[in-house]
């Protein structure tokens, strides 16, 4: 299992690009990813890239706004 925590968008891209360049995760590893970023934010994040939409990653958003809904 691969947890990363960030709030920072460019971040999480290029850890994106590094764990697929790196061959870092395999379809057998669990990534969780602990972020405050926006629902929007995320929306675009997930498509654009390949380790986000493909393997087995779960998005944990952990925004302080309790009156949004959580996915």
């Amino acid at each position: 299992m691969v947890v990363v925590v960030s709030l920072d968008t460019d971040f999480l891209i290029t850890f994106a690009e590094g764990s697929l360049k790196g061959r870092l995760l395999v379809w057998t590893t669990k990534l969780v990813v602990v972020t405050r970023l926006t629902m929007p934010q995320l929306q675009v994040l997930l498509p654009a890239h390949w380790t986000f939409s493909m393997m087995n990653t779960v998005f944990l958003n952990t925004e302080g706004d309790a009156d949004q809904p959580r996915y």
